[in-house]
């Protein structure tokens, strides 16, 4: 949705509220934002790109003079100005802006690209001296053993990186790799591949099991629960790394 600029306001609230009616995507949503609370403070410039619908900055109240977003779409940029946000709009791979940030947070975004590593580099370009970068980066450790495309029978491009190669990455951009952790475990490709697959009793099943893990998880708030769940599966069945990276 990222590319797209001619959808309307409809399909605007589409994409904000799977984050609030999945369960799988809200807790990512919710782990994202405890983590950007953990870095921003008051008097930080904080620029979200891409902005997407604001779900980010409609969850932490950032004062307004210092809250930015970027993105390529009008309707998204214009969704967040009537919200007060001060948006640019513009190309990832041609970020063209005068000023820095303190904090930049892509997420839920470069996984699209192809030609990602030129993306990241251009947001170390607008973060201030000493600022974070937050971003999810897809995790390739969750493909060695594994092969999404093989039982559909159609290919699967993936963009991402292994953990070693994400702190050389940084590493050559003059930044230090704060944190990375594991990320977004429940909506991950293995998770989808049970999920999709139609062909017996045992996926059929799944399928129902999910929509009523759903239901219980909104009704009884097992967000905490989900989350402290999480640690005890190892790197290869997340399917991002969430990243904070501090500028040199």
């Amino acid at each position: 949705i990222y590319t797209k600029q001619d959808f309307d306001e409809k399909k605007v609230a589409l994409y904000h509220n799977k984050f609030f009616t999945r369960f799988q995507k809200n807790i990512k949503h919710r782990q994202q934002i405890r983590l950007i609370r953990k870095y921003l403070t008051k008097d930080m410039t904080w620029i979200d790109a891409p902005i997407g619908s604001g779900r980010l900055m409609d969850y932490i109240k950032h004062p307004k003079s210092n809250s930015f977003g970027f993105d390529i779409s009008k309707s998204f940029i214009k969704h967040n100005e009537k919200k007060g946000i001060q948006c640019f709009k513009g190309d990832l791979f041609n970020i063209q802006l005068e000023r820095k940030f303190d904090l930049v947070t892509s997420l839920h975004t470069i996984f699209a690209f192809s030609d990602f590593r030129k993306i990241l580099s251009n947001y170390i370009g607008i973060l201030k001296n000493g600022g974070y970068l937050i971003v999810d980066i897809v995790n390739l450790h969750l493909y060695k053993n594994f092969s999404y495309d093989k039982k559909f029978d159609k290919r699967v491009d993936v963009n991402g990186m292994e953990l070693d190669q994400i702190y050389t990455f940084f590493e050559n951009l003059n930044c230090e790799v704060i944190e990375a952790l594991p990320h977004d475990y429940y909506d991950s490709e293995k998770m989808l591949y049970f999920r999709r697959d139609r062909r017996n009793i045992k996926s059929w099943l799944i399928r129902k099991a999910w929509k009523l893990i759903n239901r219980i998880y909104w009704r009884a708030n097992l967000f905490y629960f989900f989350d402290k769940f999480e640690p005890l599966s190892k790197i290869e069945m997340f399917n991002k790394i969430l990243v904070v990276v501090k500028k040199r």
